[in-house]
């Protein structure tokens, strides 16, 4: 069965990886419903998933505005595997819950961190 992404803010950083992912994928990409939670539940009878991700920091231009080298470090030693996120890591998430292996994950605000608390 063909899988539909929805998505936001594909222009770049992890945006942008995850659109090119989901297409590598072979997945559609489509609107946003992020303030229509009537809009959500119409797809969730369609057998679409909804799901919401979670980034920790990523090593991405947004996450660098407005820090110093130091804070990046520090902050890039926070979590247990004491670096920064890629956008390719959101993008592998992303990916995940649009195969037919994350059809059971619905409704979640998954953290996709790596462990950052």
């Amino acid at each position: 069965m063909a899988k539909t992404a929805i998505m936001t803010g594909a222009s770049r950083g992890i945006g942008r990886e995850i659109a090119k992912r989901l297409a590598a994928d072979e997945c559609s990409v489509v609107v946003n419903y992020s303030e229509n939670s009537a809009k959500a539940d119409e797809l969730c009878s369609r057998n679409v998933t909804a799901n919401v991700i979670a980034p920790g920091p990523v090593a991405a231009e947004l996450f660098r505005q407005g820090k110093t080298q130091e804070q990046i470090m520090r902050l890039s030693k926070l979590a247990p595997m004491e670096r920064l996120g890629e956008a390719l890591d959101i993008a592998r998430v992303v990916s995940f819950l649009a195969e037919p292996d994350g059809g059971w994950v619905n409704a979640q605000i998954l953290g996709a961190n790596g462990g950052y608390a």
